[in-house]
């Protein structure tokens, strides 16, 4: 009997060293939508337990054994997506950190498990220099990284309007080269470029109630929610091509009356600069 062997292929990839990084910001945001989607599957369970999903039309019957079989369920599916979160955290900062480059080094090739690329000079970090004139100061800062976080974790109540109101961003914010205003509702880019945006809003119960982006107070299309029932989780993330000065803003609109987002990750905003 011969020993199996593996064909003989040469698979060849060729990719800038620019693409091999949105490449893993976009993997990277799709394992936290798939998150997302983990996270209010467990609240559906448990509220299906407890007979209270909307439009479940029935009247629990579980017993408190049921209920802490749920609980430890739950409970370890919360520990596995706190660790998972915890790698997320440490590849997106990994990710941020590697220096820019003063040339373009060519292409990566990938060719049968080696790495090669293209020639260039010696790599060196180049410092992205930012004006804030416009936002303040008259100094020029450094900034190896163009990056911002906004979250709203105190359970806040939003006295919403069908034309829309801002959701304030004040708790656990990391600005590196972005700013906010004193609302702390709209965050502004300072450079031209693509960025990866994210946004996930989360309700204590469900409402017939929209979700979307606002760039320079104009809604942003593909990061519009716009769900015909009710509903109480967002989540969307997507790529906008921004301009030095533009201004984002989370918006929830179609709706009026109050909506209390959850305590904790009520709201949170994601911005990064590829």
């Amino acid at each position: 009997m011969s020993i199996p062997g593996i064909p003989n292929i040469d698979p060849k990839i060729t990719i800038t060293r620019d693409d091999a990084v949105n490449l893993l910001l976009s993997a990277m945001a799709m394992e936290q939508l798939s998150l997302t989607q983990i996270l209010a599957v467990e609240g559906d369970k448990i509220k299906f337990a407890l007979g209270t999903l909307p439009g479940a039309g029935y009247e629990s019957e579980v017993t408190m054994d049921e209920l802490m079989t749920i609980d430890t369920s739950v409970k370890e599916t919360l520990n596995t997506a706190i660790r998972l979160e915890m790698l997320l955290q440490s590849r997106l900062e990994t990710l941020l950190q590697l220096p820019e480059r003063s040339e373009e080094r060519g292409p990566v090739k990938l060719f049968s498990g080696v790495v090669e690329t293209g020639p260039s000079e010696e790599d060196e970090e180049e410092e992205i220099h930012i004006a804030r004139e416009d936002f303040g100061a008259s100094e020029l800062e450094p900034v190896m990284a163009i990056n911002g976080f906004g979250a709203n974790t105190r359970g806040a109540i939003l006295r919403v309007v069908k034309e829309g109101i801002p959701i304030p961003l004040s708790d656990n914010q990391v600005l590196q080269g972005i700013f906010t205003d004193e609302e702390h509702t709209a965050f502004t880019v300072p450079v031209d470029g693509n960025y990866l945006i994210t946004y996930v809003i989360q309700f204590t119960e469900p409402l017939p109630i929209h979700a979307r982006i606002m760039i320079n107070e104009e809604p942003y299309i593909p990061t519009v929610i716009a769900s015909s029932g009710e509903q109480f989780s967002f989540t969307n993330t997507v790529l906008a091509s921004l301009a030095a000065g533009d201004e984002i803003a989370l918006q929830v609109y179609g709706f009026d009356g109050e909506a209390v987002l959850q305590t904790g990750a009520g709201a949170t905003l994601t911005i990064v600069k590829l």
